[in-house]
């Protein structure tokens, strides 16, 4: 009021075309006032300026200021000096808000995402400025804004501030200063860069970043020389834990000397290392250290942005940044926190201590197997010529890739066979080196396309050659490394029928076989006769079985369990004696050929009923299996032939799930939703453990409104996790599934053994109230339930009376007297803290009517004037209606006065909590006096209202949180709208599609929800037309091929269908799966019998018509002969599509 006074002189007077109309604030830069241009009746922002702030700045840049174009930036309209004030000025866009600095004050800093986030909103219109080669020169917090809608803009470009020898530099906007500029230096880029560190580390710590004020040395800003920072991994393995106190080392690789605040080397172990790295770069004293830019520092940012996103620890539920986090090399578990560290193994700890679970995959990181099997297929089908190198030194095994055959080399540790006691050398040789690299468990792989082996391995020598077809022997061992594979994965088969429920598992020990004598995972009985699971298996795995599941049976230890000696090394030592290794890997069919075909995905699988589809898998499973031919390959006993085979079929199961999954995702706006119901559920049996399946199936029934079922599948999935001891992510599961169908008292039960679990007592105490006071309005038959949640609350906080009366209830039906006891003793504890004479007395008797030998309570209520206890009804409140006035005592009457009073008072302060009610600051304060209330006994209602305002504020809190949750749900739609925009410009409408389809189910609020609907759909019908354009571009070049096949031109058909085929554009369409390769094939002498393996083809000249992913082994035949050469004929693009064979 003092300033509006002092500054009223100014009022009314005009500055040019702008009129001076109401005293706003006084700020460090000068004085603000409100006022308007009277000819475009707009509302403008003049500041009177101070006299260290210079206008020549301003002026000497202004038309680049007006130039400046940006939603955030506070337009400036004019600078002058003021004749009639004798004053500078400068006249800007008003922009009604707070500034940072008020919003910041009292605080101690703001959440990390919280600071990156509105630091990008600073930043932005900085780099704006910047690449219109605008200096800003004044950035500090009262010249950022924060308006209504929760947008920044920043002011105040051009002010120059200079700088009065004598004056504090850590005070006023002197404290975002660089430290260049308290010389003769002009403001620059990387001035305005210092500012933006400084208002970083406000942000982040609620302090400057260069310490206190002058000290008594004079020093005015402290700055430490030439020092490095440790990363948080480097300090957690030093200390074993997080600490504010470590060693600045001496950075003495560097050859220039960098000097740091002060500020920022204290707060480094407590910020994130990409955090502590951006900081480097602005605050450095040199300029040359910091960034070239704002805009180089906003691309920084964004990056940061992405790098602070929190992750969850699977292991114990903490939020963590991605450099604060790690994978384990035992488990290959992700997103795991420091804290699970054992450095020197680079291991979580409990892998070290051997608690990992019995299902841990033997092949470390199974996506590279499948690297390598792809990359077989590929060399295989292009017909490439080169030198694959599998494994590292010295266990390297080398395939040298030519036309006529493969040589192959091996390093030092591969075992020497001896030709010479071998029946084919070069075969057994080759077998011998390959199962070695598979055994070694490296994955590692090499290919050097058209280089000659002398080249890549100078000084190797040949251990063996074989003159065969290079494809079909290469396809062949990408499925042996396949069906190795399978053996390696943990989890078995489950047969589900009438007469007997049987169970194959497999485990690091061996198979594990079993059945279950009643239902649930724990009463699993082993059968550990070798001639009983023969006489089972047969029947099970014939194509008369229709139940067949793929479980991972996380509960069931086979530690002390019988188990059949089964393992990949069996599968490997038998393949050394093998020489059918093609057929071996066509055992089994592919996954998709299980399923029933499907051409109209309106009406899926060719009207099969859907919920027919795991018989009918399981039918096609069985149907292909010959135990005879199987054991004949690998020399196995009929046992382990079954054993092979079921290790081989769980997977296949499991990849059919996958695909049944897959379709929904692909088409499932062409499939009706009762057929996407039931192909789901179809998955699910195929695979119940499958935490994405049941993912899947509790969105699908959120979306139709069946909450009921979308609750029981995500509890199912909060289950899976629980069991994987998961817990960290069990937590979110189950939370979404109580906030799905809170009815459900069971889940709700579990989510409450969850926080209990993790220790979270204010999660526990908020949930447990709630579904106590839902489950007290009526329990009856459910007591156990009950029971449950009260202890749980008596966990936290045992002052809740109310639960102890409720366990008093439950005991009293069940007789028990003992917990009866316990619960009025704590009762009474409870009472006698409130001091409550009138309750712990009711305890006190009522305890006695249980036990009547209990000394130390009659003393007690002797001592509280209850001396003829034993009269006394039980219930007090009985006893003062039923005793006359007139007969009532001077003692009756003292005692109704006090509780009078003490009710009254008792209203008078609920009174007052009512009002303070809806203010947030109070609440800590509030809670405990209603608390006190609550679990007191009154005459009156005043429990039950205490009671009832303690749910009022937990629902404001709720509510607010809600609100808090719509302000985040706004900004991230903001941005994602932004990403969206950029994908359409691009016309990237799969990555749009995949975006939206990530965010599905993730905003509650309906309009970003209704907007996000409106966007999938749309980007999904541009992205199928684009699919369909795709389709009829590669159908187009089929027919093309197809004619050139009728008119014999097969070297052109062949070029255009690996056109087809190599394209990935093409690669998901119908058109890819109908290609079959022509290759014509020619003998000398002609008529000769050919064959494929064993399959008889027809005799010379024929066309031989072949799937992509296998190239045939083409042999001729006739007798006397044998043969000569063979020559690959090859197109233009350098790929078969002739066979000439020479026999003499």
């Amino acid at each position: 009021m003092n300033n509006a006074i002092q500054y009223q002189r100014f009022l009314g007077q005009y500055l040019g075309k702008f009129r001076i109309e109401e005293f706003a604030c006084e700020e460090t830069s000068g004085i603000v006032f409100s006022g308007r241009q009277e000819a475009l009746e707009r509302k403008v922002a003049i500041k009177l300026l101070w006299s260290h702030y210079d206008i020549q700045f301003i002026l000497k840049n202004f038309q680049k200021i007006l130039s400046l174009e940006h939603e955030q930036i506070a337009t400036v309209y004019d600078a002058a000096l003021a004749e009639i004030l004798r004053q500078n000025y400068v006249v800007e866009q008003w922009i009604e808000g707070k500034s940072l600095k008020e919003i910041l004050e009292g605080k101690k800093g703001l959440p990390l995402e919280e600071a990156i986030q509105l630091m990008l909103q600073i930043v932005r219109p900085v780099a704006a400025a910047h690449e219109k080669e605008v200096v800003h020169g004044n950035i500090c917090l009262e010249n950022i804004i924060q308006a209504a809608n929760q947008k920044l803009f920043m002011k105040g470009f051009g002010l120059n501030l200079i700088y009065n020898e004598g004056e504090s530099q850590t005070k006023g906007d002197y404290a975002y200063m660089a430290p260049e500029l308290f010389t003769s230096a002009s403001p620059d880029f990387s001035s305005d860069i210092y500012s933006l560190g400084c208002i970083f580390f406000m942000l982040l710590t609620g302090e400057l970043p260069y310490g206190s004020e002058a000290d008594a040395s004079g020093e005015i800003r402290r700055y430490i020389p030439n020092v490095r920072i440790p990363s948080a991994k480097e300090r957690f393995v030093t200390t074993r834990r997080y600490t504010a106190s470590f060693a600045m080392k001496q950075d003495d690789s560097q050859s220039k000397k960098k000097s740091y605040p002060i500020g920022l080397l204290r707060f480094s172990s407590s910020l994130p290392d990409p955090v502590v790295t951006f900081l480097l770069s602005t605050l450095a004293l040199d300029p040359q250290d910091r960034f070239a830019d704002a805009k180089q520092c906003l691309l920084e940012l964004e990056k940061l942005a992405i790098q602070c996103r929190f992750l969850t620890c699977p292991r114990c539920g903490k939020k963590n940044i991605a450099s604060e986090v790690f994978t384990c090399n035992g488990c290959n578990t992700e997103g795991l926190c420091l804290s699970h560290l054992v450095p020197e193994k680079q291991s979580c700890n409990r892998c070290v201590e051997g608690t990992k679970r019995q299902t841990k995959r033997i092949l470390e990181r199974p996506e590279d197997w499948n690297k390598l099997i792809q990359s077989l297929r590929e060399i295989a089908n292009n017909a490439k010529m080169g030198v694959l190198v599998l494994g590292r030194k010295p266990n390297e095994v080398a395939l040298d890739i030519l036309s006529e055959g493969i040589e192959f080399y091996a390093g030092a540790n591969v075992p020497k066979l001896n030709p010479d006691k071998l029946e084919d050398p070069d075969w057994e040789i080759v077998c011998h080196s390959l199962v070695h690299f598979l055994k070694t468990g490296d994955s590692f792989f090499e290919f050097w396309e058209n280089d000659p082996i002398e080249k890549i391995l100078p000084g190797y020598n040949r251990i063996a050659s074989l003159e065969l077809s290079p494809g079909g022997y290469l396809i062949s061992f990408s499925q042996v490394i396949r069906i190795s594979r399978d053996l390696s994965c943990g989890g078995g088969l489950y047969f589900d029928s009438p007469q007997q429920k049987l169970a194959l598992i497999f485990s690091l020990a061996g198979v594990l076989v079993g059945t279950f004598y009643k239902d649930g995972e724990s009463n699993f009985r082993p059968i550990p006769d070798q001639n009983d699971v023969l006489d089972l298996l047969p029947k099970l795995l014939s194509p008369s079985s229709t139940n067949i599941q793929y479980r991972t049976w996380s509960d069931i230890n086979t530690k002390d369990m019988p188990v059949f000696p089964f393992s990949p090394n069996h599968f490997l030592d038998a393949l050394k004696q093998a020489k059918g290794w093609i057929r071996i890997g066509q055992m089994l069919p592919e996954s998709h050929s299980l399923l029933p075909p499907c051409q109209d995905w309106e009406k899926p699988f060719a009207g099969t009923e859907i919920n027919q589809i795991s018989s009918i898998v399981a039918k096609n499973l069985f149907q292909y299996w010959d135990v005879k031919t199987a054991s004949s390959l690998t020399g196995f006993p009929i046992l382990l032939s079954h054993f092979l085979f079921a290790a081989i079929a769980k997977e296949r199961v499991s990849e059919v799930s996958k695909i049944l999954v897959d379709s929904v995702g692909k088409y499932g706006d062409k499939i009706p939703p009762k057929s996407i119901e039931g192909i789901l559920l179809q998955a699910h049996y195929l695979t119940p453990d499958s935490i994405e399946i049941c993912s899947k199936l509790s969105q699908f029934y959120h979306s139709t409104q069946d909450s009921q079922k979308a609750s029981l599948f995500m509890a199912k999935a909060g289950s899976m996790y629980e069991k994987m001891g998961d817990i960290g992510l069990a937590l979110p599961a189950y939370e979404r599934s109580v906030a799905l169908y809170p009815q459900n008292r069971s889940i709700r039960l579990k989510l409450l053994e969850i926080y209990e679990k993790l220790d979270n007592r204010e999660k526990l105490k908020e949930s447990g109230l709630e579904f106590f006071n839902q489950m007290r309005q009526s329990y009856e038959g459910d007591e156990k339930t009950m029971e449950k949640i009260c202890k749980s609350l008596l966990s936290v906080d045992s002052s809740l009376a109310i639960c102890h009366e409720e366990l008093i209830k439950i005991y009293n039906k069940k007789k028990d007297k003992e917990n009866i006891i316990q619960r009025y003793e704590a009762l009474i504890q409870i009472y006698e803290k409130a001091e409550d004479k009138e309750a712990m007395a009711k305890a006190m008797i009522s305890l006695l009517q249980w036990d009547n030998k209990r000394l130390d309570m009659k003393k007690k209520l002797q001592k509280l004037g209850y001396k003829d206890w034993k009269r006394m009804p039980k219930n007090l409140a009985w006893m003062k209606k039923t005793v006359p006035v007139a007969l009532a005592s001077l003692v009756v009457c003292c005692i109704l006065v006090f509780i009078a009073l003490r009710e009254q008072e008792a209203w008078k302060n609920i009174s007052l909590v009512q009002i303070d009610l809806n203010n947030r600051e109070k609440y800590q304060s509030i809670r405990p006096v209603l608390m006190n209330y609550a679990t007191g006994c009154y005459l009156t209602n005043v429990a039950e209202k205490s009671m009832d305002l303690l749910i009022q504020i937990e629902n404001n809190k709720k509510a607010s949180l809600k609100k808090q949750n719509e302000m985040q749900e706004s900004r991230i739609w903001k941005a994602m709208d932004s990403i969206l925009d950029f994908y359409e410009k691009r016309q990237n409408w799969k990555e749009a599609y995949e975006l939206c389809e990530i965010a599905k189910d993730q905003f509650s609020n309906e309009t970003f929800a209704s907007k996000l609907a409106d966007s999938t759909s749309n980007f999904q019908q541009k992205l199928k037309q684009k699919e369909e354009e795709i389709n009829q571009q590669a159908q187009r070049l089929y027919q093309r091929g197809l004619k050139l096949e009728e008119q014999k031109e097969y070297a052109q058909a062949v070029d255009i269908y690996y056109r087809i085929l190599n394209n990935p554009n093409f690669q998901f369409t119908n058109t890819v799966k109908e290609i079959t390769l022509p290759l014509v094939i020619e003998t000398t002498p002609s008529n000769l019998r050919c064959y494929n393996d064993e399959e008889f083809l027809g005799t010379s000249p024929l066309v031989y018509r072949y799937s992509p992913s296998q190239f045939p082994f083409v042999r001729a035949i006739a007798k006397g002969l044998k043969e000569y050469q063979r020559q690959t004929i090859r197109t233009n693009s350098n790929y078969i599509w002739k066979i000439h064979i020479v026999l003499k």
